[in-house]
């Protein structure tokens, strides 16, 4: 194992950094039932007929009725979505500890407590950074969440993605 690339991370994963990470896990599902909300709303609105007028108008009104309506289902949809993270984070005790990382071109070493998981990087699905985050995908649903705020140094980050594009071999890998 080469210790000149080894990266140790630790940190706690907020409440913040966890409804961050569900925001961008979750972002193309909203969207999707957004436009599909609205598409739905604006034809059974137009094919109603329940505005007469002229067509440029009750197209007019239409999507501006679809776009009101998809708004305030997308509104409930993410209320809901945020109690559940919130709750969810709150019932995972595991989730609210300490984690330490230690990144290696071998892999990832994921330490909570007493507890140590060792990930290789060809268990991982895809990887995405964002402003505040690292979401390192190891099946459709669950990632490991690496927050920015985890790493001591710009260096160390750099070095965290330099590894990253050495050893994770699949498309899916998009780095800022």
């Amino acid at each position: 194992m080469d210790t000149s690339n080894e990266i140790i991370l630790t940190g706690k994963l907020t409440i913040a950094d966890y409804q961050k990470h569900n925001y961008y896990h979750h972002k193309k599902l909203l969207l999707f039932f957004f436009i599909l909300s609205f598409f739905t709303f604006l034809i059974l609105y137009i094919s109603s007929g329940v505005v007469s007028g002229t067509r440029t108008l009750v197209e007019f009104v239409g999507v501006v009725l679809a776009s009101m309506f998809s708004g305030l289902i997308l509104l409930i949809m993410w209320v809901i979505l945020k109690i559940r993270i919130r709750n969810e984070y709150n019932s995972d005790q595991i989730l609210q500890n300490e984690l330490t990382y230690i990144i290696t071109c071998d892999g990832i070493t994921q330490k909570i407590k007493k507890s140590i998981n060792n990930i290789e990087w060809n268990d991982i699905i895809a990887v995405y950074e964002h402003n505040e985050l690292f979401q390192l995908y190891i099946s459709k649903n669950k990632a490991i969440v690496l927050p920015k705020k985890f790493f001591t140094s710009v260096k160390d980050a750099d070095l965290f993605k330099k590894v990253i594009i050495q050893n994770v071999k699949i498309k899916k890998v998009k780095l800022m």
